[in-house]
């Protein structure tokens, strides 16, 4: 049985932090499904930060914002999701599912499996993510 938790992606997390974003708005409207707690937990992971940070210094009007917001995740006073640690096993079977897409059109990255595989071994059920490819592997919430 699946767990009553989420997970927020990169591509979800760019479009809540950035108001210039075109999902902005459909990043808010999960936002206020989470705090009515209708997807129960609430994890991001260390390979989506990073991702979310790198992204957001190199194309921010402001860099002070992505370092503000870095230091307020890692104070756990800004973040809205707890988060997840990619070890060892994850990232083996990560690799693994990597390895197995390599004669698909459009294959997960190796984030995207951490993902997936954080999912499994936690069994959590959704995924906000406004990327594709995550079909078959979590109920994906869009807005």
């Amino acid at each position: 049985m699946k767990l009553l938790a989420i997970i927020l992606d990169t591509s979800f997390l760019i479009a809540y932090y950035n108001t210039a974003d075109n999902k902005h708005n459909n990043a808010i409207k999960i936002i206020e499904d989470i705090k009515n707690e209708k997807y129960g937990y609430v994890y991001t992971s260390d390979y989506i930060l990073d991702e979310f940070f790198t992204y957001m210094q190199k194309r921010h009007r402001d860099p002070t914002y992505c370092y503000n917001l870095a230091t307020g995740w890692l104070n756990l006073n800004e973040g809205i999701a707890e988060i997840l640690d990619v070890n060892y096993n994850i990232f083996y079977n990560a690799v693994q599912l990597f390895i197995s897409q390599k004669d698909e059109r459009k294959p997960l990255s190796i984030t995207d499996c951490t993902i997936v595989k954080l999912g499994e071994s936690n069994q959590i059920q959704y995924l906000s993510s406004f990327d594709t490819g995550f079909d078959g592997y979590f109920d994906q919430i869009i807005s």
